[in-house]
């Protein structure tokens, strides 16, 4: 999307990026699929101000291989064991705020036993198919001439559908109007606001419109009215851990200031300043409470601090923020934890998977400090944040423990598996599901017989119920298993179990008994129960 201004082009988008790397290892009946992105107008997930992608791969059976909300960084997706074919990559992507920037998709195949690198799926602002064009002059107040209403600039917002900025650029007033291009078929509010050399407003305007493919959308004549004078304004400066904005490497500030109108919170204004125009005057504001959101990118576009304070906004009154000190963003990583037990499938509670202690490693390959920590395993938390870490590659280990027989044992192992940490970033790497150490856990061999009676007196169809209660010393005992098996088969062997005491109660008919026994880490543990007619 760009401006056009009587003879003027205004570039808002150049540029070329990067993609990553890519290795897979299929296997004979299967391929390997490798790709990365890049955006263009801009060289990098930072640059782009891109955070997160959502990436969806079509393959020839029609089947939908998701990876949602995928942090965005250089090293792209490798996705292996897939069926030999046709695939076609789609990928969007969003900034911090969840803000749908980019979009654009790659077709190819993939073959048995190889891997295929589709190389960087190419991705365009939003809306770059199927554009049209928006024409219109403006006029101050009745007055056409720039210099006679005495404006210098004018800021000019789009907003898409979700209240999405399409366009935010402020431009020096002559020639007249304005053509907007490349932007996508749709509905759209357009907000003008024109200022003079000393950043006063003085003329407001705004209107909706509809834009259709392949057609310019002429405004006309958009008259700007001046500003109330019933309306209040906020000043501020800023610094960044008290340093200026040479010595804290910011180059731009951008400053959001969101209502809360019953409903949640409501964006009213956003713009970007170059760090060194504070101090700045936001004018056109009611009266009320905001939250004002202040963030500093350095050059490179790396969001690297971050403040949010409260303002009351007065009528006829600018209200001084003065100068507010903006707080280094975190850098690091984060995630949550489960357990594969009793099944296949993830259990987050502590207590039923068995785990008393989980203890975390993270060792950088590039020589920065690492972290190591242990924790109560604790169905609150269930997760943890680590930072500030040095940007880079790290290798990251979770091991989680019980306590058996008054010593640890290791019952869940994870990695090390590689991360990436970027600057002023936290990688969300989601819910990390920590396999089974398979020869620490128990195995129960089953049986049972009757005092007196056999099976054929229980009745019914013949089967008895077997479960299996894990004993918690202070209550709160855990079912880990519920099982039916035929009576004349006279036992049953169950594997997977958090070692540790047992109860095993046998029932059919009128017929039950129990058991308690100590089920040992890596063996089969006997459990003889003895069935007694209860009638």
């Amino acid at each position: 999307m760009s401006l056009v201004q009587r003879g003027l082009m205004m570039g808002l988008l150049l540029a070329l990026p990067v993609s990553g790397c890519f290795c897979g290892v299929p296997t004979p009946q299967t391929g390997t699929l490798s790709f990365g992105w890049r955006f263009a107008g801009e060289d990098s997930c930072t640059a782009a101000r891109v955070t997160e992608l959502d990436v969806d791969v079509v393959g020839p059976d029609g089947v939908v291989y998701e990876q949602d909300r995928v942090p965005c960084s250089g090293a792209g997706l490798t996705l292996n064991d897939l069926e030999p074919g046709s695939y076609e990559v789609f990928v969007d992507a969003f900034d911090d705020r969840g803000t749908y920037l980019y979009a654009g998709s790659k077709t190819g195949s993939v073959s048995a036993g190889e891997t295929t690198d589709f190389g960087a799926v190419e991705l365009s602002r939003t809306g770059a198919d199927g554009t049209g064009d928006i024409a219109f002059y403006w006029s101050f107040g009745g007055e056409e001439s720039c210099s006679t209403a005495g404006v210098d600039e004018v800021d000019v917002v789009l907003v898409g559908s979700g209240d999405v900025i399409e366009l935010q650029e402020t431009v020096d007033c002559f020639g007249g109007g304005l053509v907007i291009e490349d932007v996508a078929a749709g509905s759209y509010a357009l907000y003008l606001d024109a200022y003079n050399s000393a950043n006063q407003h003085l003329f407001t305007g705004a209107t909706e419109l509809d834009v259709d493919t392949n057609e310019v959308t002429d405004l006309g004549v958009l008259e700007l009215d001046p500003v109330a004078v019933n309306a209040g304004a906020l000043s501020l400066s800023w610094t960044f851990a008290g340093q200026n904005c040479t010595a804290a490497s910011v180059d731009e500030v951008d400053v959001e200031i969101l209502e809360d109108n019953g409903n949640g919170l409501e964006r009213v204004y956003y713009n970007t300043f170059g760090c060194a125009d504070a101090p700045v005057t936001i004018t056109d504001l009611d009266a009320g409470d905001y939250t004002v959101y202040v963030d500093g990118y350095t050059a490179a576009g790396d969001w690297t601090y971050t403040l949010d304070t409260a303002a009351t906004i007065d009528l006829g009154f600018t209200t001084p923020l003065g100068t507010v000190d903006l707080l280094p963003r975190s850098t690091g990583v984060s995630f949550t934890w489960s357990f594969i037990y009793p099944t296949d499938a993830p259990e987050s509670d502590c207590a039923r998977a068995g785990a008393d202690q989980v203890h975390v490693v993270l060792e950088s390959t590039g020589g920065a400090d690492g972290f190591s920590g242990s924790y109560a395993c604790d169905p609150d938390v269930g997760g943890l944040e680590i930072s500030p870490l040095a940007p880079g590659g790290y290798t990251l280990q979770l091991t989680a423990e019980t306590t058996y027989n008054a010593a640890p044992l290791e019952l869940y192992s994870l990695g090390p598996q590689s991360v990436t940490v970027q600057n002023a970033m936290i990688n969300n790497l989601g819910d990390l599901e920590l396999p089974r150490v398979a020869t620490n856990f128990a195995n129960i061999d089953v049986s049972w017989t009757f005092d007196t009676g056999m099976c054929a007196d229980i009745g019914g169809d013949g089967n008895v119920t077997v479960t299996f209660t894990r004993l918690i010393d202070g209550g709160d005992d855990i079912v880990d298993e519920t099982t039916t098996r035929p009576c004349d088969a006279g036992g049953t062997l169950i594997n997977t179990f958090v070692p540790g005491d047992y109860r095993v109660d046998v029932s059919g008919g009128s017929y039950s008994g129990s058991v308690t026994i100590d089920a040992a880490p890596g063996v089969n543990t006997a459990a003889a129960v003895s069935l007694q007619d209860g009638t």
